[in-house]
C-alpha cells in the first residue's frame, strides 16, 4: 500500500519557526523596508532630522500582523543609535528620537511613547507607556529646557499607561500608571503619582519630619513667634 505523503508540511521549507526561517522573514522584511529608509532619507534632507522621523515613525507604527513586528525592527535597525536581536516593537509605537537604542529580546508594547531612551536587554515596557527624555522637556523659555537621555536597566518591567521620566535600574519594577521622577533603583517596585517605592503592594513608611517645638514656629511673616514673657 502507497504511503500517502503529507504535502501540507513538505512544502513548508524551511519552517518559520527555525533560526533560518526566522532569518529569511528578517532579510524579506529588511527589503521591503528600503523604499521607506529612502523616503526618510530623502525628507531628512529637506526636513530636518525631527519631521523626517515624525513622518516615518507613523508610517511604520500602523503596519498590522506579526510581519508588521518584523518590518518595524528591520526599519528602526537603520535609523536609531542601534537595536539588538529579537525585539518587539508594538503596533503604534512611535520613536521621538533617533538617539534611542534598544538593547537584546526587548518587549515594547502598543501604542507606547518612546524618546531619547536606552532600553538595556530583556526590558518589557507594557501597552501605551511614555519614556520620556528626561523631565525638563516643556518649560517654555526657561533656560534649563533640554532633552535628556534616560536608562532603563536590564530585566527592567514598566507597566502599562505609566510614565517614565528618570533612570529605572535594573530588575525594577514600575507599576501601571505609575509617574516616574525620581530614578528607581535596582529591583525596586514603585507604584503611584508620583512613584513611590512599595512592598508587598503597600507604601514603604518613609520617617515623618521632626517637629519643632511650638515657641519656635514661624508665624505668616516669615518670622518665629516669641513668648510674652510678661
Amino acid at each position: 500500500m502507497p504511503i500517502r505523503r503529507d504535502i501540507s508540511t513538505s512544502r513548508r521549507s524551511p519552517e518559520l519557526t527555525t533560526p533560518r526561517g526566522k532569518r529569511l522573514l528578517e532579510r524579506w522584511a529588511a527589503i521591503r523596508m528600503r523604499p521607506r529608509l529612502w523616503t526618510y532619507r530623502l525628507l531628512r534632507q529637506w526636513f530636518g532630522r525631527g519631521r523626517a522621523l515624525q513622518w516615518a515613525t507613523e508610517s511604520v507604527a500602523t503596519l498590522p500582523g506579526p510581519m508588521g513586528v518584523l518590518y518595524r525592527a528591520a526599519f528602526y535597525r537603520r535609523v536609531l543609535r542601534d537595536v539588538g536581536r529579537d525585539v518587539f516593537i508594538g503596533f503604534g509605537c512611535c520613536f521621538s528620537q533617533s538617539r534611542a537604542c534598544l538593547g537584546d529580546r526587548v518587549y515594547l508594547g502598543r501604542y507606547g511613547s518612546i524618546g531619547w531612551v536606552e532600553i538595556q536587554d530583556d526590558v518589557k515596557v507594557a501597552d501605551g507607556a511614555q519614556l520620556l527624555s528626561g523631565r525638563h522637556q516643556h518649560r517654555g523659555d526657561a533656560p534649563d529646557t533640554r532633552v535628556e537621555r534616560i536608562t532603563l536597566g536590564r530585566g527592567a518591567w514598566i507597566g502599562a499607561g505609566a510614565v517614565v521620566m528618570a533612570d529605572v535600574g535594573a530588575g525594577a519594577t514600575v507599576a501601571a500608571g505609575a509617574v516616574v521622577i525620581d530614578p528607581v533603583p535596582a529591583g525596586a517596585t514603585v507604584a503611584g503619582v508620583p512613584a513611590r517605592p512599595i512592598r508587598n503592594g503597600q507604601p514603604i513608611a518613609m520617617p515623618l519630619p521632626r517637629l519643632q517645638k511650638a515657641d519656635s514656629l514661624p508665624d505668616r511673616h516669615g518670622t518665629c513667634r516669641q513668648l510674652n514673657s510678661a
